[in-house]
């Protein structure tokens, strides 16, 4: 049974349980998440409005007028 060390004393598993090697498999991008991205962009707003409040009011003022 053949023995292969990492450069740390691990032993390699493949190594010593004598399996063959398997391409690595190619995955689909992990899919958006849509909660995380509406986060960010009520963040956004809230910094927004205590930064700048009076940008704000009169954006509202001139939506609503």
């Amino acid at each position: 049974m053949k023995h292969q060390r990492y450069d740390l004393g691990w032993t390699d598993p493949r190594a010593f349980f004598d399996t063959s090697y398997k391409e690595p498999e190619f995955y689909a991008p992990p899919k958006k998440d849509w909660g995380l991205i509406a986060a960010y962009i009520g963040l956004g707003i809230s910094g927004s409005m205590a930064v700048a409040p009076m940008v704000w009011v009169k954006l509202f003022q001139w939506a609503f007028s």
